[in-house]
C-alpha cells in the first residue's frame, strides 16, 4: 500500500501524449488498459494546444469511446515532467504511461 490506496486495481491512468504517428495506437491500448481496469483515462499533453490538434486528437478519442465521462484531457505548457507530475499528482494517478519519440513503432 502507498499512502493507503491499493496500487491495484488502477482506478485513473495517466497517458503522456505527443503528436506522433503511433497516437493513434498508443490511444487504442489506453482504451484496452481503461477496459480492462475499469479505469478512467487521464490524457496529458504538454505544447501548444492549437486548433488542428485538438480535431485531430479528438477524433482519436471519440473514435476509441472517451467522451467527458470516462475521461479528462489537459492542454498544458511548461517543462514536461514538471507538468505531468503534477497532473498525476492532481488525479491520483495509479498508473503513467509516458515515452514517445519520432521512432517508435507499435504496430
Amino acid at each position: 500500500m502507498i499512502k493507503g490506496k491499493s496500487p491495484y486495481p488502477f482506478e485513473t491512468i495517466v497517458l503522456a501524449v505527443s503528436f506522433t504517428p503511433g497516437l493513434s495506437l498508443l490511444i487504442a491500448e489506453m482504451r484496452r488498459l481503461c477496459e480492462l481496469h475499469n479505469s478512467l483515462a487521464v490524457f496529458v499533453h504538454v505544447g501548444k494546444k492549437t486548433g488542428d490538434k485538438h480535431r485531430e486528437f479528438s477524433l482519436i478519442l471519440s473514435e476509441n469511446g472517451f467522451h467527458d465521462a470516462n475521461s479528462r484531457i489537459y492542454w498544458e505548457n511548461g517543462d514536461v515532467v514538471d507538468c505531468v507530475l503534477r497532473i498525476c499528482k492532481r488525479e491520483v494517478a495509479d498508473l503513467l504511461i509516458a515515452g514517445a519519440s519520432e521512432r517508435e513503432n507499435f504496430a
